[in-house]
């Protein structure tokens, strides 16, 4: 596998990835916030 590919791969999945864990990681702060 060249390595440009397997770096395109790591940026193409990586990108949902970072969008999933700063949604949880608002979510988190949400719920300490509202429970205290």
């Amino acid at each position: 596998m060249p390595r440009g590919s397997l770096y395109a791969f790591i940026l193409g999945l990586g990108s949902p990835l970072m969008a999933f864990r700063v949604k949880m990681a608002r979510v988190a702060l949400a719920k300490r916030s509202r429970g205290g």
